[in-house]
């Protein structure tokens, strides 16, 4: 008797827990979701710093940055070449904008390096730290 009437108390209460977090977000210390995906075995991705290039637009108070990067299949067999995520955080090391980076290129073969360029336009002038990333 006593888990039914914990059970009909307690589902009200997770209820209103949930919803509670869907409208005002995470609590400030609940753990933060992974928003760059591991290393994957037998592809490296290069993205050298000097060769992104940020720019203000004319006219406007707003900036594009532009660049390019490398993917190498270092692997044995013929890859498919995944989505690249390019993420923009704050000082606080907040994510304030995230684009999805695509290859032209949709496989690679062993032993070759395909160069990969973007665009990214939009974003918050704040940003001060700059990583790419496979896409989870």
């Amino acid at each position: 008797m006593a888990r039914l009437r914990s059970m009909i108390f307690g589902l009200p209460l997770c209820i209103a827990i949930s919803s509670c977090a869907g409208t005002y977000g995470q609590p400030k210390n609940a753990p933060e979701q992974a928003y760059m995906s591991p290393d994957i075995q037998g592809l490296k991705l290069e993205f050298d710093i000097d060769e992104q290039d940020l720019r203000p637009v004319p006219g406007t108070n707003s900036k594009v940055l532009s660049g390019f990067g490398y993917i190498t299949n270092n692997g044995t067999v013929i890859r498919e070449v995944p989505t690249i995520l390019l993420v923009m955080l704050d000082k606080h090391q907040k994510i304030i904008f995230s684009q999805d980076i695509v290859s032209n290129e949709k496989v690679i073969a062993p032993g070759e390096t395909i160069k990969v360029t973007y665009l990214a336009q939009g974003f918050p002038t704040d940003a001060e730290t700059l990583e790419f990333s496979w896409k989870p």
